[in-house]
């Protein structure tokens, strides 16, 4: 399953403060994907989401301070994509989760390029494009559970 399922991501941590940066690197097997609470979503504006940068709490190892930027990029992308769409939101005030029944829009086919996912060079890839994965499967779960 590693040779087909992991991607490796690259995080960027940069200080808000003096400007250092410090790189984690991940591997998943899927992405779990935010619905971006409008009518209808898309897989496409889902994943772009997942990649967009965001300020975050983080402590700088070289000045100290609690507050960073994070960007992710794609390092090695998986032969095979797996996408799983986080359906369960929590509700704090009923302390329970609640299921989003809005309709998804899935491609037959995602480009990945045009989803905005920016790719950092691998040692066996340097500097291409992200691919395109063409659909194979959906999994739907009907149920109260």
């Amino acid at each position: 399953t590693h040779s087909f399922l992991h991607a490796q991501v690259m995080k960027r941590l940069t200080c808000m403060t003096c400007n250092r940066h410090r790189d984690i690197t991940e591997f998943f097997r899927d992405f779990s994907l935010d619905f971006g609470g409008v009518e209808r979503d898309d897989v496409g504006s889902m994943l772009r989401t997942y990649f967009t940068g965001e300020q975050i709490t983080a402590t700088c190892e070289a000045c100290g301070a609690m507050s960073a930027y994070m960007s992710k990029y794609l390092v090695c992308a998986p032969r095979v994509l797996v996408l799983h769409l986080k359906r369960f939101v929590p509700n704090l005030l009923l302390r329970c989760y609640e299921k989003r029944h809005q309709p998804v829009l899935v491609p037959m086919e995602l480009d990945l390029a045009a989803c905005g996912v920016q790719r950092r060079g691998h040692i066996s890839e340097p500097g291409t494009a992200p691919p395109s994965y063409e659909l194979r499967a959906v999994v739907a779960h009907e149920g109260s559970s």
